[in-house]
């Protein structure tokens, strides 16, 4: 059994594989040109730069996101 709330779990590996999984679910189903990638970052600020789309997913890996207030996510 896994134990998601423990650090060092293996749950931001998954999320990744997931999120590049819809992201070439993405491409397949919208009839999208390019390559398909994720940005991935510790930081909030870094996702605010440049929008995401269709092809590029944004994944958060902030192991303090939990501290954070919504209103502030």
């Amino acid at each position: 059994m896994w134990d998601f709330d423990q650090s060092g779990s293996g749950k931001s590996p998954l999320g990744r594989s997931v999120l590049m999984a819809q992201v070439r679910h993405n491409q397949t189903r919208f009839n999208l040109q390019g390559q398909p990638c994720i940005r991935c970052t510790p930081e909030l600020d870094f996702l605010r730069g440049e929008p995401g789309s269709a092809l590029m997913g944004d994944f958060l890996d902030d192991t303090s996101l939990n501290l954070l207030d919504m209103k502030l996510v």
